[in-house]
C-alpha cells in the first residue's frame, strides 16, 4: 500500500500523546510541580503559534536549507574553519534537495 506510513503516523502520534505525555502533564499538575503562576500564561500566545505552523513538507525543506545558512553564520560569527569537503557536501545536499522538490511539484 503506497503511502501507508502517513496513516501509521496519524495513528501512532495521538496514541503516544495519550499514553505518555498526558499522564505526565496530569501528574505534574496534581503533585503541585506546576505552580498557579506558571499556569497563568496567556493561552492566546499558544493559539497564535499553532496557527503559524507550517506544513510538514515545507518544514523539511527549510530544515535542509538551514545547514548552509548555519555554516555561513558560524564562519562569520564564530570564526569556524571548514575544509573544502564540508562546503562541497553542503552544496551537494542543498542542490539535491532543491532539485528533488522541483521534480515533486506538479
Amino acid at each position: 500500500m503506497k503511502g501507508h506510513s502517513w496513516f501509521i503516523t496519524q495513528f501512532v502520534f495521538p496514541l503516544t500523546m495519550l499514553l505518555v505525555c498526558f499522564p505526565v502533564a496530569c501528574a505534574t499538575r496534581w503533585c503541585g510541580l506546576i505552580t498557579p503562576k506558571e499556569r497563568s500564561c496567556p493561552w492566546w500566545k499558544f493559539a497564535v503559534l499553532a496557527l503559524m505552523e507550517l506544513p510538514g513538507s515545507l518544514l523539511t525543506v527549510l530544515g535542509q536549507l538551514g545547514t548552509p545558512i548555519l555554516m555561513v553564520l558560524s564562519v562569520i560569527l564564530l570564526s569556524a574553519r571548514y575544509k573544502w569537503q564540508h562546503y562541497a557536501g553542503t552544496c551537494l545536499i542543498s542542490t539535491l534537495q532543491c532539485s528533488c522538490r522541483r521534480k515533486a511539484l506538479p
